[in-house]
């Protein structure tokens, strides 16, 4: 029986952590010795653990399972159990990347579908088929999913796939065998893998060789779950078995890429794959100041709380006077709070040669009293909080959200907001991108199932992504837009001071093209102006 052509992976549903060798019996038509030395690079990284942290930071997870990342003062009786309840964390790090994704979603994205020059119409079938994929299968959320992978990891990897239930509907013979495009991609899942689970495989020189993904498989009659190594090579899609710290093949014959055409190899230089990564410039958005300040805002925010405790209350230091006692005879602290009155006795002094003369009252101390008066949170604990949380907020471009704490003028608005506004629209360059090769993976995988390949080869995907960027920095691109238009400033660079403009020279080139809403070519490029000055920021803008 012929075997099916498409891969067939089940979900990963946690986290695993691997530490691997490659078996010696990796056949070499398997895998060729610069991928299997890579590979084994990729799998035994040191960098899992700095990974680890970062998305600890990331996920409201800043003190550590037992504390460990804790940086205030630690008790020293030891107990410190009871201590760590009494923490308290002041998250600044998750809001920050949720809040730089989240801007890259003004609406859910859209896309363009192009067969070689030719854009597709509405109504063809790969229009409408992708599109209900799109939001049956969830990219939207993939998409975002992988956009907090880009902030914490600094790297975004995505997968496509088909589970493993579905194994016998891509049987030549079988009754459930899709038929059409929608059918198909019905079968077909998209995922945003965790940089810790899944990514390229790269040689010394930063070649992408191919890319990796390791998951738990359960398997039928074994009591615990089988460790799976998947392998995407430029040609095929191999799977490995990881058992006493070696890679066994599972399978004889490796499925076949759906990107791969023997027909050009010369691709094999910008070969595709059903995995992608993008990296984001500069590594983590995480940087060492802002896990520092965040740690420093814990630990003043636990100390406010502390102080919080005692609000209202006063501290007595009492000397050269009696400890209280309860009626067991017992010590006691000194009775507080209000209606409180006390009778506080001096020590008794050593007797002397004329004690007790006239009396039989001992003589006493003296008693000394200070009161000290609880913190002033307005003077000590408010003014740290807010210089470590703005810290943060600075290392993401996001303290023009504490200016409703203050007056400022809205040019101040605009001019602090500017920086945070074009990290999303280059955040967004990735995540743009994310969504397009997940629609053509999709789409091949597909094919593949279909026997339709060299069909579906030369379609590609154009997003459109719809930022929330300020509209007050609006007006300076209108003003860059009368520059162009008075011959003072380029059209690309006016496109590339626009949020959310991926390709400027392609924009560019549209609009001197005049696509707009038809009639002469000057009514069109008007129009096509229009729609840049209007869709450049807020809800609607268009990328």
């Amino acid at each position: 029986m012929p075997r099916p052509t498409a891969q067939v992976q089940v979900p990963v549903a946690s986290s695993i952590q691997i530490s691997v060798q490659l078996a010696s019996t990796v056949r070499s038509d398997l895998l060729d010795l610069p991928t299997q030395r890579a590979l084994t690079r990729s799998l035994n990284s040191p960098l899992s653990a700095d990974l680890d942290e970062l998305h600890a930071y990331a996920h409201d997870d800043q003190l550590g399972p037992a504390g460990e990342r804790w940086k205030g003062r630690k008790p020293a009786d030891g107990a410190e159990d009871e201590f760590l309840t009494m923490l308290v964390v002041n998250d600044q790090i998750g809001p920050a990347m949720n809040r730089e994704v989240s801007d890259q979603f003004a609406k859910d994205p859209e896309w363009d579908a192009t067969k070689g020059a030719e854009k597709l119409e509405e109504k063809h079938e790969i229009v409408t088929a992708g599109t209900d994929w799109h939001r049956e299968a969830g990219l939207t959320d993939a998409a975002k999913d992988a956009a907090r992978s880009r902030f914490w990891a600094g790297r975004m990897v995505g997968r496509v796939y088909i589970p493993d239930e579905y194994q016998d509907r891509l049987l030549p013979t079988s009754a459930g065998r899709p038929r059409t495009l929608a059918e198909a991609l019905d079968l077909i899942h998209v995922q945003a893998v965790d940089p810790r689970e899944g990514g390229p495989v790269q040689d010394r020189h930063g070649r992408t060789l191919g890319y990796w993904y390791a998951y738990d498989q359960e398997v039928e009659g074994r009591s615990e779950d089988r460790r799976v190594v998947e392998v995407h090579t430029p040609t095929h899609v191999h799977k490995f078995q990881l058992r006493n710290g070696e890679l066994e093949p599972l399978e004889d014959i490796p499925a076949d890429s759906p990107f791969h055409d023997p027909a050009q190899p010369q691709r094999a230089r910008r070969a595709e794959y059903l995995m992608w990564h993008a990296d984001r410039d500069g590594g983590t958005a995480i940087t060492k100041t802002a896990k520092h300040s965040q740690d420093r805002l814990t630990v003043v925010v636990t100390y406010h709380g502390r102080n919080d405790d005692q609000t209202g209350y006063r501290q007595l230091i009492v000397t050269n006077a009696e400890q209280p006692k309860n009626t067991k005879g017992q010590p006691v602290a000194f009775p507080m709070g209000p209606g409180v009155a006390l009778n506080i006795r001096g020590l008794k002094k050593p007797k002397s040669g004329t004690q007790g003369l006239g009396s039989d009252e001992p003589d006493r101390h003296t008693p000394d009293i200070k009161v000290v008066e609880p913190l002033n949170p307005a003077e000590y604990h408010i003014p740290s909080e807010d210089a470590w949380k703005r810290r943060i907020l600075e290392v993401f471009d996001q303290a023009y959200t504490l200016s409703p704490e203050v007056q400022v003028s809205g040019e101040s608005k605009r001019v602090s907001r500017k920086p945070y506004d074009r990290r999303v629209a280059f955040a967004a360059q990735d995540t743009g991108a994310f969504i397009a090769w997940a629609l053509r993976a999709a789409l091949m995988l597909a094919a593949q199932i279909l026997g339709k390949t060299a069909e579906y080869r030369d379609v590609t995907f154009q997003p459109k992504m719809y930022l929330d960027v300020d509209a007050v920095n609006l007006e300076e691109l209108r003003v860059k837009l009368q520059m162009w238009e008075s011959g003072a400033l380029t059209l690309v660079s006016l496109l590339e001071a626009t949020p959310g403009v991926t390709d400027a020279a392609k924009e560019a080139g549209r609009i001197e093209e005049g696509k707009g809403t038809g009639g002469t070519p000057e009514n069109d490029k008007q129009a096509a102006l229009d729609r840049l000055a209007k869709g450049g920021g807020g809800e609607g803008g268009g990328a």
